[in-house]
C-alpha cells in the first residue's frame, strides 16, 4: 500500500476580539450594566461558521469566516447561567470579520462566559460523531463556536486565549476536518465517508462519520466532505493506524488503512485529510476475513447479497451476522443454487434478524447455520431457511423461522428445510437440527408437507425443536406438524413439540396426515415429542376419500412404522381434535388419536383426544387401525370417540394375519359408533392383547362391547377388564366383548360394565359366540344386565359347539329378561342359549344374583335358582340338562347356570375353588383384581 499523505492547514490567527462598550447615543464607557450597549466585534481570518467561503486558492487551506446579519453573541453570568444577555448583528462593517452587535448585559453580573455559536455553555460543548452533510463539498452543517469562560470584565475583550487569561478566564474553540478523497473509478454515488482512528480521540469516540442525506457524485472523481471537531485541546496522536471507510449508495464499503505517524487535530483551523483513489479495498463485509475465528462480518443487505462472490465449491466460509438486515423490496438469490451444490458455509447469525425474504435464504445448504431469526417473510420456495440438506455434517441450531408463509407449488416443502437428502453413505448423519423453532408461519404445498421438515429422506438428527401457531396443509400425502415424511434410516428425533396449530390434507387418496409427523418409517426413533397441550388441542383434518381409497390421519402420526416411545421421563403425547368431511360410512379412513394406521413400535405415549361426529371405518381413541405387526405398551388413550364400523376407545382394528401385541394400555372417554364398536376395541382379529383395561361408555348398533366390540379371530386376550356403561340399539352387546369367536382366546379378565338395551344377545363378558372355538379362563363379570332375552352373566348366546369356559364367574347382581313367548330364546345366571356339548367346567354365579328369565313357552314362568341348585358341568360326553337335570328338549331353551357357594366371596372361591393365580390377581378384596 503506498503511503497516504495527511494534510493540516496552518493554524489561524486567533480569533481578535474587541469590545466597546457603548450605548446608543452616548459613547460614555461607563454605561451601568442592564442598559442597552452596543459591542464591535473584529474578526481575524477564521473557519466553520453558519456561512462559509472557501479559499479557492488553496484547496487545502482555510475556510474564511465571514458575519452574518443573523450571527448572535451571548453573555452569561459565569454564576448565574440562567442570567444571560443575546447581542445581536447591529452593523457589519467594510470589514466583512468586524460587526457592531446590540444587546442588553446581564444584570449584576461580576464574572462573564462570552459564548458565540450556540445557545448556551452546554450545547457548546455537545459533539455528534455522526454528522449529516447535504452535498458534495457543501458546508452548510458546520457551526463554528468559540468562548471565552470565567472572565472578570467585558470591557476592551478580545476573543484570544491571551485576553481571556489576562482577565481570569480560558479561551476554547472548535475545529474542522475536512476530506478530500479520489475516489475509486467504479464508485459512482457515496452515501458517507468515515474516519476510524487507533484510539477514541473524538470525544470518546474512536470513529467520525459524514453521512450524505442524498447520495452523491463525485465531482471530477472528487468526494470532499466536512466535520466539525469537538471545543478544547488540541487532539495529539502519537502512532496507530487509521482507516477511512467510503460507502456506496448501493451499501458497498471501500476501505484503505494509512499510518500518517505523529499527527494533531487542533481547534481553530481546518484539518484535511486527503486521499488519492489508490489502496482502496472493496470490503464485501464489515470486517473479518471468512475463515474460523475471523469470520466474515455482516451489518447490510448488500454484505448477504456479497456472500455469493465469496462462497466457493468444496470450501467453507464463515460469516456473521453484527445487525438486523431488512431485505423488503430486494429480489434475494439463495445461497449456493448452482453447480455442484459444494459451496460449504458456516453462519453465525448472532441472534440476528433477516427480515422480509422472498426467496430460500439458502438452495442447498452444505455446513452449518446457528442463532439465527428469519421473520416477516413470504416465499414460494421449499423451505425458509433452505430447501435442501445433503451430504453428511450439516448442523441448523437455534434458527427462529416467524411470521411468514412458505407455499410452494413443488414437492416436499418445510417451515424451515423442504428436503433432507441422505449423503453417499445412508448410516452417515446427514443433518442435525436443534433447538429450531417455527411459529406463526403457514406452509403449504404438494408432495410432503411439514411444519418444520418436509421429507427427512436421510439419516437425520432433530432435538429440542417446535412448530407453532400456523396451518400445515397439503394438497397431496404426507403432511405433518413436524415432518410430512421419514425415509426409512436410523433416525433419531427427540424432544420436539407442535402447538396451536392446524394440520391438514385435502387429497383423497393413500393419505398420512399426522400431528406431529405424516409418515414415520421402520427404522425411525421419536422419542419424547408432543402435539397440543392439555388448554389447546391441535386440528388435524382431511378431506373426503375417493371411492376404494384409504385416508390416514392421527393425532402424532398418520402412518407409524417406527419407535415412538419416551425420552427418559417425558412421553409422547397428543392432544388433539381430529375430523373430516367424509360422508361415507363404507369409506376407510383410519383416524387414530395418536396414530392412524400402524405396523411399529409405540410406548409410553398418551392420547386426549376429539374425534366426533365422523363418517367411516376404522377409528380408535389411540389407533385406527394395525396392520399385520406392530406393539403398543404402556400407553393411555382418553377420547371422545364417534364413527361408523369397527371403532374403539384405543384401537379401531387390529386385523387379522400377523401378531400385534398390546400391553400395559388404557382408555377411558367415551365411544359412540355404528357396529362393532368397544370401549378399548372396534375389532381385534389378531395377536396379544394383555394388561389392559378400559373405563369408557360405549355406545352402537350391533357387535357392541366394553372391552371389545369384536374379538374375531386367533387373537390372545389376557389381564384385561372394562368398565363403565355399554348400550346397543341392536343386537349383541357384551361387557367386555359384543363378539368372541373364530380362535378368541380370553382369560384372567374381567368386566364390571353394565348393559342396557331392548334388544337380544346380551353377555356379562360375551354377547355372541358364534364361529370357530372360543376359550374362556378364569374371568368374570359383574355388570347387571336388561334387554329382551338370549342373555347370560358371562355369555349371551353360544351358537356353535367350540365354547371352553373354565373355573369362571358370573357375579353379576342382576339379569333381567323382558320378553316371553315361544320364539324367545333363554337366559342364564353364566350362559342364555348354551351350545348343548360346549365344554363348560368349574364355573360358579353369584349367591345374590337376581335372575329374571322368561324361557319361552317352556312354562312361561320366571326361574328362580336357589343356591343349593348346581348346574352339572357340560361336555361333549356330558350334554347340557335342564334345571331339573333332563336332556334339553326346547329348542329355544338352553340355559346355563353354573355352580354356586354361598359360604364365599368371588375373592375367596377364586383363590381356591377356582385356582387363580396369586402372581396375577390380588385377593384383597371381596372381588379379584388384576395386578
Amino acid at each position: 500500500m503506498k503511503k497516504i499523505i495527511i494534510l493540516l492547514s496552518v493554524a489561524l490567527a486567533a480569533l481578535a476580539v474587541s469590545c466597546n462598550k457603548v450605548t446608543p447615543q452616548d459613547s460614555t464607557p461607563d454605561a451601568p450594566k442592564g442598559e442597552t450597549i452596543t459591542i464591535t466585534v473584529s474578526l481575524s481570518d477564521a473557519l466553520t461558521k453558519v456561512s462559509l467561503t472557501q479559499d479557492s486558492e488553496d484547496a487545502d487551506g482555510s475556510i474564511k469566516l465571514a458575519w452574518e446579519e443573523d450571527d448572535v453573541i451571548t453573555v452569561i453570568d459565569a454564576e448565574d447561567d440562567t442570567n444571560s444577555a443575546v447581542f445581536e448583528v447591529d452593523q457589519i462593517l467594510e470589514d466583512p470579520c468586524t460587526a457592531t452587535f446590540t444587546g442588553t448585559a446581564p444584570s449584576g453580573a461580576t464574572s462573564f462566559n462570552i459564548l458565540y455559536g450556540a445557545p448556551n455553555v452546554t450545547a457548546a460543548n455537545n459533539y455528534n460523531s455522526e454528522q449529516s452533510q447535504t452535498g458534495n463539498a457543501s458546508t452548510a452543517h458546520l457551526q463554528y463556536m468559540a468562548l471565552i469562560s470565567g472572565v472578570t470584565s467585558i470591557e476592551n475583550i478580545e476573543f484570544s486565549k491571551t485576553w481571556a487569561e489576562a482577565n481570569g478566564g480560558s479561551f476554547s474553540q472548535n475545529g474542522a476536518l475536512r476530506f478530500r478523497i479520489q475516489v475509486p473509478d467504479d464508485i459512482t454515488s457515496v452515501a458517507s465517508v468515515s474516519l476510524n482512528a487507533p484510539s477514541a480521540i473524538f470525544s470518546g469516540s474512536q470513529t467520525i462519520k459524514v453521512s450524505f442525506a442524498e447520495p452523491v457524485e463525485p465531482a471530477d472523481g472528487i468526494i470532499t466532505a466536512y466535520a466539525m471537531l469537538p471545543m478544547g485541546e488540541a487532539i495529539e496522536v502519537s502512532e496507530g493506524d487509521f482507516e477511512v471507510t467510503i460507502e456506496t449508495a448501493d451499501e458497498n464499503e471501500y476501505c484503505k488503512t494509512f499510518s500518517p505517524g505523529a499527527i494533531s487535530f487542533k481547534p481553530g483551523q481546518t484539518n484535511a485529510i486527503k486521499l488519492n483513489k489508490s489502496g482502496f479495498s472493496n470490503n464485501l463485509f464489515a470486517g473479518g476475513a471468512g475463515v474460523e475465528g475471523d469470520s466474515y462480518l455482516i451489518a447490510t443487505a448488500k454484505h448477504l447479497q456479497n456472500m455469493h462472490i465469496v462462497m466457493k465449491d468444496n470450501a467453507v466460509i464463515y460469516f456473521k451476522m453484527i445487525d438486523d438486515i431488512n431485505l423488503e423490496g430486494i429480489d434475494w438469490v439463495s445461497l449456493n443454487n448452482s453447480g455442484s451444490f459444494s459451496k460449504g458455509i458456516n453462519f453465525d447469525g448472532d441472534n440476528h434478524t433477516i427480515s422480509h425474504l422472498n426467496h430460500s435464504f439458502l438452495y442447498v445448504l452444505k455446513g452449518s447455520v446457528h442463532d439465527l431469526i428469519l421473520d416477516s417473510f413470504s416465499i414460494t420456495d421449499r423451505g425458509a431457511l433452505a430447501e435442501y440438506i445433503q451430504v453428511s455434517g450439516n448442523i441448523v441450531s437455534k434458527v427462529t423461522i416467524s411470521n411468514g408463509t412458505v407455499s410452494s407449488a413443488q414437492s416436499n416443502t418445510g417451515g424451515l428445510i423442504g428436503t433432507i437428502n441422505k449423503g453417499a453413505n445412508a448410516n452417515v448423519v446427514t443433518a442435525t437440527i436443534t433447538d429450531c423453532t417455527v411459529s406463526s408461519t403457514n406452509v403449504s404445498g404438494t408432495g410432503v408437507i411439514g411444519g418444520l421438515v418436509g421429507f427427512a429422506d436421510a439419516k437425520v438428527e432433530i432435538s429440542g425443536c417446535s412448530y407453532t401457531d400456523g396451518t400445515v396443509s397439503a394438497t397431496a400425502r404426507y403432511c405433518g406438524g413436524l415432518l410430512g415424511s421419514t425415509g426409512n434410516y436410523d433416525s433419531v428425533i427427540t424432544n420436539c413439540h407442535v402447538q396451536k396449530s392446524t394440520i391438514s390434507s385435502t387429497a383423497t387418496e393413500d393419505v398420512r396426515c399426522g400431528g406431529f409427523c405424516g409418515q414415520v418409517q421402520t427404522k425411525v426413533q421419536i422419542k419424547g415429542c408432543s402435539v397440543g397441550t392439555e388448554s389447546q388441542r391441535v386440528i388435524v383434518k382431511l378431506g373426503t376419500p375417493a371411492t376404494d381409497k384409504v385416508l390416514n390421519a392421527g393425532g402424532f402420526a398418520g402412518t407409524s412404522y417406527g419407535t415412538i416411545t419416551k425420552n427418559g421421563d417425558a412421553r409422547c403425547k397428543a392432544y388433539v381434535k381430529i375430523s373430516s368431511s367424509n360422508t361415507s360410512s363404507a369409506n376407510v379412513l383410519n383416524l387414530g388419536g395418536f396414530a392412524g394406521y400402524h405396523q411399529g413400535t409405540i410406548e409410553y405415549s398418551d392420547v386426549d383426544a376429539d374425534i366426533t361426529g365422523q363418517k367411516g371405518q376404522y377409528i380408535g381413541g389411540f389407533i385406527g387401525r394395525n396392520v399385520t405387526s406392530g406393539v403398543v405398551r404402556f400407553c393411555t388413550s382418553n377420547a371422545s370417540v364417534n364413527g361408523d364400523n369397527y371403532t374403539g376407545g384405543f384401537v379401531g382394528n387390529i386385523i387379522s394375519g400377523g401378531s400385534p401385541s398390546y400391553e400395559g394400555n388404557i382408555a377411558a372417554g367415551s365411544v359412540s359408533a355404528g357396529a362393532t364398536v368397544g370401549g378399548f376395541a372396534g375389532n381385534i382379529a389378531s395377536g396379544t392383547i394383555t394388561k389392559c383395561s378400559t373405563s369408557c361408555t360405549v355406545s352402537g348398533t350391533t357387535n357392541i362391547g366394553g372391552f371389545a366390540g369384536q374379538i374375531n379371530g386367533a387373537a390372545i386376550v389376557s389381564r384385561c377388564s372394562s368398565s363403565g356403561t355399554t348400550t346397543a340399539s341392536g343386537n349383541v352387546c357384551g361387557g367386555f366383548a359384543g363378539v368372541a369367536s373364530n380362535g378368541a382366546s380370553i382369560s384372567d379378565s374381567f368386566s364390571t360394565c353394565d348393559l342396557s338395551g331392548t334388544n337380544r344377545k346380551r353377555g356379562g363378558l360375551v354377547a355372541l359366540f358364534d364361529a370357530g372355538t372360543l376359550s374362556v379362563s378364569r374371568c368374570y363379570a359383574t355388570g347387571s344386565i336388561s334387554n329382551n332375552f338370549e342373555t347370560g352373566g358371562l355369555i349371551g348366546f353360544a351358537n356353535v359347539e367350540g365354547l371352553t369356559m373354565t373355573n369362571s364367574a358370573a357375579w353379576n347382581d342382576s339379569i333381567t329378561a323382558s320378553s316371553i313367548g315361544a320364539a324367545n330364546w333363554s337366559t342364564g345366571a353364566i350362559v342364555g342359549v348354551t351350545y348343548l356339548t360346549s365344554t363348560l367346567t368349574n364355573n360358579y354365579r353369584s349367591p345374590d344374583m337376581k335372575l329374571t328369565a322368561y324361557w319361552g313357552n317352556y312354562g312361561g314362568y320366571t326361574i328362580e335358582l336357589t343356591n343349593k341348585f348346581q348346574h352339572p358341568d357340560v361336555s361333549p360326553s356330558a350334554p347340557l340338562t335342564d334345571i331339573n337335570g333332563n336332556a334339553v328338549s326346547h329348542a329355544n331353551n338352553r340355559p346355563y347356570h353354573g355352580k354356586c357357594d354361598a359360604d364365599k366371596t368371588l375373592s375367596q372361591l377364586a383363590s381356591t375353588t377356582l385356582g387363580w393365580s396369586s402372581d396375577v390377581w390380588d385377593f384383597s378384596g371381596s372381588l379379584p383384581t388384576l395386578k
